[in-house]
């Protein structure tokens, strides 16, 4: 099912911009990827300044843990 997805989602959004995982091997790539990045790596504009937003959701974690 996910290679039929994968193929699907090719045949709908070739751009591998905004759809990056267009093979099995690539979506285990961008799903390692992701896995390991961090939030303002991800979003477009942000560098290394990133919203509050983050510190407020790791303050949140630790007074979890």
């Amino acid at each position: 099912m996910l290679i039929k997805s994968i193929d699907q989602a090719k045949t709908v959004n070739p751009d591998k911009n905004s759809n990056p995982a267009q093979s099995l091997g690539e979506f285990y790539d961008y799903i390692d990827w992701a896995s390991k990045a961090l939030p303002w790596t991800i979003l477009p504009n942000v560098g290394t300044e990133y919203p509050a937003l983050y510190d407020q959701i790791d303050q949140s974690l630790f007074k979890i843990a």
